[in-house]
């Protein structure tokens, strides 16, 4: 479908309109002490000059499925240095282990209706709470 801009939905955007689509799957069954879980994903975009942004492209969830964020992005930061990050809020018990989270699809679509798919570098797809990972295109 069509994105928009989120205050207004004509061109010219003051960055570059981009639309996330992530597709997340829990290593295990999330249990009742799971689902008190906020997990949160953020996406880094970094220049080559050292400028960078990140947004939060999915907060609060706990079960595994696709999420998709709006957003726009400095039109000075390309599309092709990107890092995840994923955190877990956890209510229940401070001291309980990391946990992983498998991202089968992160597609990222400019408002040109352009896609691009990435795929974290490392190969088993996982990404353990509290760690930040680069991401490559396929």
């Amino acid at each position: 479908g069509l994105l928009y801009f989120t205050t207004r939905d004509e061109a010219q955007y003051c960055g570059n309109q981009l639309k996330t689509s992530i597709r997340v799957v829990f290593e295990r069954q999330q249990n009742l002490f799971g689902k008190l879980h906020n997990h949160n994903l953020e996406l880094f975009f970094f220049s080559p000059s050292g400028e960078s942004e990140q947004f939060t492209i999915a907060s609060g969830f706990s079960e595994s499925g696709s999420y998709s964020k709006v957003f726009t992005l400095d039109a000075k930061i390309a599309v092709d240095d990107i890092f995840l990050k994923y955190t877990v809020e956890k209510f229940h018990s401070p001291w309980s282990g990391s946990e992983r989270l498998k991202i089968e699809d992160l597609t990222i679509t400019n408002d040109n209706n352009s896609s691009s798919y990435w795929q974290l570098r490392a190969t088993d797809k996982y990404i353990l709470s509290g760690t930040t990972e680069k991401l490559v295109k396929i």
